[in-house]
């Protein structure tokens, strides 16, 4: 703390020089015409004056000083200027003003604590003085001295209140330095980022709440899940809520609540406002990245497709042999680039195996295929699960037993469900699989048994692997069977039974 105090005194002694300097001048324009024996008085206080002041600043600088130390030289002042007043006259004396000197140097260097020091004890030294010389010349007027003190205590309330005046002004200045820094953080946090990741997110409200705590408000952002083109209604008198958006797209919301009556200033609402412009920009920036990311996955896919293509097949066939080839790529892309993720919603497995055996059943008309099912719909309630990767997993599922049956086979679906699971099966009338490739399947770029014909729409690989991952991510299993070569396979899966509530279903 000594260093504190040092400072502040070295401070202050810069502007003691010219306030002693001012004193003795104001002193010798009142004495000159008077006796040489006063001015020597005066510069004997004056040389005093100095001595003292001058020690302080040794002390400061040897980083010696403490708080007596630097009230001690507050003092000081006060009884320089009070000197000054008793050897200018006294009650007729007019350089009372020069408390006022000292006090504006703390009014300008906005010292609350050093301005209420010098006020109370510089009245209390002038009214005692006052009293003291009246006493001496025979006599106390105290409404001489009640008008004296009253004079100086208005003019030292002038000062208090230009003083609280400066002060709101530097908090309001301090202010807007600090919340342009938090801006430019905000900035920094947001132009490293292309993603909506909840990490950063996290870090922009920790420094908004850090900003603002002191006003009495909060701060929380909130990420949509899609764009909306709508606002939803703010919090009222005590709320504000902001659209994170860019044009007429809203990606979120930044909403600020606060518990004082006063309602947001102008500065705050601009404070609040840059940053739901920055963070709009941010996220549009990430959506754009995530557009060009999703691109060139496309372009990549398309790439390795180019050679899988069987020259043979129809353009129909083609068609529809890329699109299913496209989507397994775009879906392994997204697995190995960890871009990935299991949304889950209240899943109907039964629709899902109705609206897929439909689509199945026209895709694979020209092989003349009987699908068969074996399930009750009462029997299999609604569980939560991706809808979108469980259904993929069911038309990989399908197309797979479609592309090893024979023209005219069968194909036949089971479902069951108990209080654990779910359990789907897909069998078909095919070649079968030998009991060493029953796991081997399901790898990657994995192909059961000789190359097939050419006039066979082959699959790539990819899609018993991309059932494995879906199936693992619900914490489910999937596994293979078949009896031996000749007598077809069966494709199993089972996912785990979380339940919905009747509530959630409605």
């Amino acid at each position: 703390m000594s260093i504190k105090y040092s400072q502040l005194i070295q401070e202050d002694n810069r502007f003691r020089f010219w306030v002693s300097l001012f004193v003795f001048l104001s002193c010798l324009l009142f004495l000159i015409p008077g006796p040489a024996q006063s001015i020597l008085q005066v510069v004997l206080i004056l040389l005093v004056y100095s001595l003292c002041y001058s020690l302080g600043q040794v002390l400061a600088k040897k980083n010696f000083a403490n708080r007596f130390l630097v009230f001690s030289l507050y003092a000081l002042d006060c009884l320089a200027v009070t000197s000054a007043i008793y050897l200018t006259g006294g009650l007729q004396s007019d350089l009372y003003f020069l408390y006022l000197v000292i006090l504006g140097v703390s009014l300008y260097r906005q010292n609350w604590v050093a301005f209420t020091y010098e006020a109370v004890l510089s009245v209390s030294l002038y009214v005692g003085l006052l009293v003291w010389m009246g006493r001496t010349n025979g006599g106390v007027n105290y409404w001489f001295i009640a008008a004296q003190t009253l004079l100086l205590g208005s003019l030292i309330g002038v000062l208090t209140a230009l003083l609280l005046v400066l002060k709101k002004d530097q908090a309001e200045k301090n202010k807007l330095i600090s919340r342009a820094r938090t801006l430019a953080h905000i900035a920094d946090v947001v132009s490293g980022s292309l993603s909506n990741s909840r990490d950063w997110i996290k870090t922009i409200t920790g420094l908004i709440e850090d900003e603002i705590h002191a006003d009495g408000l909060t701060c929380r952002i909130f990420i949509h899940r899609g764009e909306q083109q709508f606002l939803p209604p703010s919090g009222g008198k005590t709320g504000l809520h902001l659209p994170i958006m860019v044009g007429e797209i809203i990606f979120g919301s930044l909403i600020v609540h606060w518990t004082r009556l006063k309602p947001l200033s102008m500065q705050d609402n601009q404070f609040f406002s840059s940053i739901a412009h920055s963070l709009g920009l941010s996220l549009h920036r990430a959506k754009l990245w995530e557009d060009f990311q999703s691109q060139m996955e496309r372009i990549e896919a398309g790439l390795r497709l180019t050679s899988s293509v069987p020259s043979t097949l129809s353009n129909e066939a083609q068609k529809t042999y890329q699109q299913r080839v496209v989507n397994d790529m775009l879906e392994m892309v997204r697995l190995e680039r960890g871009k990935w993720e299991i949304k889950k919603d209240i899943c109907f497995i039964t629709d899902l195996l109705k609206n897929e055996i439909d689509v199945v059943m026209g895709a694979s008309s020209s092989k003349n295929l009987t699908f068969s099912t074996d399930w009750r719909d009462a029997d299999l309630s609604p569980f939560w699960a991706d809808n979108n990767k469980i259904k993929h997993v069911i038309a990989n599922l399908l197309y797979n037993a479609v592309e090893a049956s024979p023209f005219g086979g069968k194909i036949t679906l089971r479902a069951r469900q108990d209080e654990r699971q779910i359990l789907v099966s897909i069998h078909n009338q095919g070649q079968g699989i030998p009991d060493a490739e029953l796991n081997d399947v399901f790898e990657k770029y994995y192909r059961l048994g000789p190359i097939h014909e050419p006039s066979k729409p082959s699959h790539f690989g990819l899609g018993l692997a991309i059932c494995q991952k879906i199936v693992q991510a619900h914490k489910g299993h999937i596994w293979a069977e078949s009896k031996g070569e000749g007598q077809g396979s069966t494709l199993w899966v089972s996912l785990p039974v979380e339940p919905v509530s009747v509530k959630s279903v409605s």
